[in-house]
Formats: structure tokens, sequence, C-alpha cells
């Protein structure tokens, strides 16, 4: 018998629920890198059927959470084995892209909470401002840009990536590289407000390029440290 409609939908819920719940666990560290996952195990932990706990599992696979085998189960992936490059490489293609199309798709109202994003940013970098709010906001700036292009899948895969340990142990900036985004993050705002795509493209991935540099040097300087 066909599944209908209402039950596909519930099958898709119970997915993205067990997803986000995992991956929440991850991003937390409740569950450290190494950490087996299985089936049963989640099933019996977040009380639901195997069915979404294998669909969510095949996803974090695919974002890079977790390695996954066949009839093996899961194991939580350590940041190691992470390709900071190769993740960077997608980054900037899905923003940039996401950019492009959010300048044809953008309200105005977005927009001007973009605006509004960056003279918070600026006020946080102020003194006696925090900078720790500044990088927060930062990531608010870049997930709203993704929002705004209308496509929830796209959208999705940007905020994974930003869960994924490089980008979220990552959100701490220095005080100059920050100052720097504000900039960027301005000319990325107005090429939004003329519904420029190929402008807003290009600012987003002019921008990721300035912020990787940043962010691979000082990942570079912390392992020298170690």
């Amino acid at each position: 018998m066909t599944p209908s409609t209402d039950e596909r939908g519930r099958s898709g819920d119970a997915a993205e629920r067990a997803y986000q719940e995992i991956r929440r666990n991850i991003s937390t560290g409740e569950l450290g890198p190494g950490a087996r996952l299985t089936e049963a195990s989640l099933s019996e932990t977040l009380a639901m059927s195997r069915t979404p706990i294998r669909a969510a599992l095949v996803r974090l696979d695919a974002e890079g959470f977790v390695h996954l085998t066949p009839k093996r189960g899961a194991v939580v992936a350590a940041e190691t084995t992470i390709d900071a490059d190769e993740l960077l490489r997608v980054r900037e293609a899905l923003e940039a892209q996401a950019a492009g199309v959010a300048a044809r798709a953008r309200e105005q109202d977005e927009v001007e909470r973009l605006a509004a994003n960056v003279e918070a940013m600026e006020r946080a970098l102020a003194p006696g401002g925090e900078v720790e709010q500044a990088a927060r906001l930062n990531r608010d700036f870049h997930l709203a840009v993704a929002a705004m292009s209308r496509r929830p899948r796209l959208a999705g895969l940007i905020a994974g990536l930003y869960e994924l340990p490089l980008l979220r142990d990552g959100r701490q900036l220095e005080e100059d590289d920050a100052r720097i985004a504000v900039a960027q993050h301005r000319e990325l705002v107005v090429a939004l407000q003329q519904g420029d795509a190929e402008w807003a493209e290009a600012a987003m991935r002019s921008h990721l390029r300035t912020a990787q540099r940043a962010l691979l040097a000082r990942r570079t300087d912390a392992l020298r440290r170690a």
C-alpha cells in the first residue's frame, strides 16, 4: 500500500526532528568525536522509530557530522577528519549562490533588518562593546542572507556548515577581522538593496575569501602553539 501524503509528511517531520536533535548533541559536545551511534540506541533515546533515525544519519553523513557505515551504524566525526580548505570552499560556493539568488528574491524589510544587523555589529565593536556579540551578529547576518534566497534546502546546508567545529569554534572573531567584515557586510547590503545579483554574489565571495584567510591563519597559529 502506498503511504498517504499525511504519512509521508509525518515521516519527514520525524526525520527532521531526529536530525536536529542529533546535530544539536554533536554541536554541544554531548556526543563527542568517535562516539558510536546506532539506529537502535538512537531510536530508544529519541523515542521514535528507526526509519527517521536512518534518514537523519544519512543526512548527517552527507554534511560531515558523522561517518556512516552500512549495517554498522555511524561514528561522530572528529574535527581533524574535516578538510578545512574543502569546507571553506564549499561554504563560499553555497553562500555566494545564496547571495545572488537573494538579490532577486529579497524583500525591502529583509534588507532593512540586514542593515540594522550591520549597525548593531558596528556598535558591538565600539569601545565598551562586546566582540563576542559581534561574532554572533556576523553569523546571524550570513544565515539571514541564506534565508532570503527562498531556497530552504540551500539555506539549510549553509546553516549546517555553521554547526561544524571549524566554523562553530571560529565564531570568536578577532576585532580587526570583525571590523573588516562590517565594511564588507555594508557593501553586500547595498548590492542586495539594488537587486544586483552579480554584485551580491561577487561581494559575498570576496568577503568569505577574506574571512577564510583570517580563519585559516588563526587555525594554523593555534596548531603551532598546541
